[in-house]
């Protein structure tokens, strides 16, 4: 990998479950496990309209220089990028490069 292309600041969070003792309300909170330099690049993108309402499917691709030192399903996590959060699709290690590449789908909330 190049010197340089690193230049997107991204964060990985893990989703915390917790459980509200007087009404049994479930909440999810996103909690930061690593914060890194990144390279993200545009993949794809397209529109749709579901159930009457818009929605926006774009998938990148997020490059890092090592391994994160986390253990979660990747549907636990997610990326967040320039305040946009986005799920992990799909995640290749390569050793050979020093990289981890993750494909991720813009979250519509």
């Amino acid at each position: 990998m190049q010197a340089g292309l690193l230049r997107d600041i991204i964060t990985i969070e893990k989703s915390e479950e917790t459980v509200n003792q007087a009404n049994g309300e479930q909440n999810i909170s996103w909690i930061p496990v690593w914060k890194g330099r990144a390279k993200v690049d545009f993949s794809s993108g397209s529109q749709a309209v579901v159930n009457g309402e818009t929605v926006n499917r774009i998938t990148k691709k997020v490059t890092i220089r090592t391994k994160p030192t986390f253990s979660e399903k990747l549907s636990l996590l997610r990326i967040v990028i320039d305040g946009e959060a986005y799920r992990i699709l799909a995640k290749d290690v390569r050793g050979r490069d020093m990289a981890t590449i993750f494909t991720v789908e813009l979250i519509n909330e």
